[in-house]
């Protein structure tokens, strides 16, 4: 119920990750830019992890697991106190649990068994560091321990472990990490009551700890202090533990459920318990998985959600309190790219990065700033973001009128109420005293180009003439069409490794064309509806057969298409845009993003719709989307 990261093998996810959240007054975080990337349902908490790196939890605080340097209880988000660089969070039932983009991880809340890693039995109220962590891909926090997959394809697990769910082949608690005995390629990790699971490369998964209940699903009620198979699974693409049960992602859209089942949480039409794994009945077109303490659920290909198992608080979300055996339609619920399942409660985040919850209530842990119970879903009373311009409508001076490029300012230069110009007063207005800062556009050079479109809105120089090695731009005349961030002649992945050219930051627009591919063929890289065209770019054939689009290669990658290695490194192009750091895991946002959207582009531009546009906006854009996508050119062997 804590591993929904996990069972997308965590990205997470994260496109704004690594800036520093700034301090406001009294040193508290201030209000962030950034959406809802991923969520996290704990026992009687949740806690949502932002695209700027930053998190945010609500609900029960008694040991501090909200990480805000209290034990408030919070009926709606609070701050996690100076987290930033988180690429995944996991709620455990009275501790959390975040991921940073260095590999190493924080912890916070609950830790009489150690389950903080900070060598200590000492309760924490902000983030603390993990000891010794480093190289995680992955974080899971359960009941009363925590476990992390390393890039390599081992874990390392700590905290309780009375029934051997550290999975060391001791029954001894460890207030640092462990090493799990005999795991190795694992891809993905969930952890939950006593009992912990891993996923294979091989599509196949070993469970171990406490087994009562067969919830290891090695066809016995033996407890495991080392990792043994499920038996009978294969081709799984997630993984997901509960109280008593764990359910596996098919890569064919179903699910597999084995061990307790009174409630009906295995989903195969009975309430019989089961050793081995069952299937779930009737559901296709999942994308995603998560098993609370007696309920389960799974995100669907279109954005939607079904449930099962246990309802006595609504924690189904299909307006009704009886319990179902089957997978039940999660009422009014589209869009969704993520979905958690708590202890009693459930939680969904949508493609606009805001978020939605539903069942018990009593500790705030719906995020709605009530502690009713909810039968169907309710609106997280996260900061949102109207205009899309990255700044939060809390302190955004012009919330619905957005202008890319210069934050919430209307222009780079102002000439008063209505009038975009020449002010020199007011450059660069947040808050303009001339009333004017909210005007949707402006041409300060007057060069017939809008200052949000134009990449020059000073210099009256146009839309490409002026762009520099030096400027923060690419340069199209130099050649520099792909993404030297630090203009060394290293451009970003994959046909180079240099650790700051590392995002695709000269894709300005976001349409999928790189800035200087744009401004060599005529289109204007700072119009979204302003794209290459699939002929522009080379057409939709495959000349090297490396399993990326020419159209791909050219114009979204800078990539030869007549090469399957364009770079001559150690990885051909297709395995480097689908695993960036070559470490054999799509595991991050920059792993994923860059396959994803080489498969899935805008409409009407090169590419093609493929099930893994889940909200269906013809784009690749979220977490939901571009994980199965980018694991889909791994597993299947589609790069070459």
């Amino acid at each position: 119920m804590k591993t929904h990261l996990t069972r997308w093998i965590l990205v997470a996810v994260a496109m704004g990750v690594g800036l520093a959240t700034a301090l406001g007054p009294r040193g508290t975080p201030a209000a962030s830019a950034a959406g809802a990337l991923a969520i996290s349902a704990g026992d009687l908490h949740t806690c949502a992890l932002l695209s700027d790196g930053t998190a945010r939890c609500w609900g029960a605080n008694l040991a501090g697991a909200l990480g805000d340097n209290t034990t408030t209880e919070r009926h709606t988000p609070v701050a996690v106190f100076g987290l930033s660089n988180a690429v995944a969070i996991s709620g455990g039932d009275g501790h959390t649990c975040a991921l940073l983009s260095d590999g190493s991880a924080r912890c916070w809340g609950y830790n009489w068994y150690g389950q903080l890693g900070d060598d200590t039995t000492a309760n924490r109220h902000t983030p603390v560091a993990v000891s010794g962590l480093s190289n995680a891909v992955a974080i899971a926090a359960g009941h009363l321990h925590t476990c992390a997959l390393l890039k390599d394809g081992t874990a390392r697990c700590w905290g309780w472990n009375v029934y051997g769910q550290l999975g060391d082949d001791t029954t001894w608690d460890s207030h640092t990490p462990v090493a799990v005995s005999g795991l190795t390629n694992a891809v993905a990790i969930a952890a939950e009551d006593d009992h912990t699971c891993a996923l294979l490369s091989d599509g196949t998964a070993r469970c171990w700890g406490y087994n009562a209940f067969g919830q290891l699903g090695d066809n016995t009620t033996t407890h495991r202090h080392t990792p043994v198979a499920v038996w009978g699974l294969s081709n799984a693409v997630a993984i997901a533990a509960a109280y008593g049960h764990t359910c596996a992602l098919l890569s064919d859209g179903g699910a597999r459920c084995w061990g307790l089942n009174v409630a009906g949480q295995l989903g195969d039409d009975t309430t019989w318990d089961s050793h081995t794994p069952v299937a779930v009945s009737g559901l296709g077109n999942a994308v995603a998985i998560d098993a609370g303490y007696a309920h389960t659920c799974a995100l669907l290909s279109d954005g939607g959600a079904q449930c099962w198992g246990y309802n006595l608080r609504g924690q189904l979300g299909n307006d009704s309190t009886a319990n179902s055996s089957t997978p039940v339609t999660v009422s009014g619920l589209s869009n969704a790219a993520a979905i958690t399942a708590g202890g009693t409660h459930t939680c969904a985040v949508l493609s606009d990065g805001t978020a939605r919850c539903w069942g018990w209530n009593v500790y705030g842990q719906l995020g709605d700033d009530t502690t009713t119970e909810r039968h169907t879903p309710v609106t997280v009373a996260l900061d949102t973001d109207g205009d899309g311009d990255g700044v939060p409508d809390s302190v955004d001076n012009c919330p619905l009128v957005s202008n890319p490029g210069q934050q919430n300012a209307d222009a780079a230069i102002d000439n008063g109420p209505g009038i975009p110009g020449d002010d020199a007063n007011v450059p660069n207005a947040v808050a303009d005293s001339e009333g004017d800062a909210c005007e949707s556009d402006g041409d300060a050079d007057n060069d017939g180009l809008p200052d949000s479109q134009d990449t020059n809105p000073l210099t009256g120089a146009g839309l490409c003439g002026a762009l520099t090695a030096t400027d923060g731009h690419p340069n199209p005349a130099g050649g520099d069409v792909t993404n030297d961030d630090d203009h060394d002649g290293d451009p970003a992945l994959p046909t180079g490794t240099d650790a700051a050219d590392n995002g695709p930051s000269w894709d300005t627009d976001n349409d999928a064309a790189l800035d200087g591919v744009e401004c060599t063929l005529g289109h204007n890289p700072r119009d979204r509806t302003d794209r290459p065209s699939t002929a522009d770019c080379g057409g939709t054939g495959d000349t090297d057969g490396d399993g990326l689009q020419n159209a791909w290669e050219t114009c979204g990658w800078g990539t030869d298409p007549a090469a399957v290695n364009s770079d001559g490194d150690t990885q051909a192009d297709c395995k480097e845009a689908a695993d960036v750091d070559g470490n054999g895991l799509v595991n991050f946002a920059g792993d994923t993003i860059y396959y994803a959207k080489a498969v899935l582009l805008p409409p009407g531009s090169f590419g093609k719709t493929m099930d893994f546009d889940i909200n269906k906006n013809g784009l690749v854009d979220f977490v939901g989307d571009v994980i199965q996508e980018a694991k889909f050119a791994l597993i299947t062997g589609l790069c070459k």
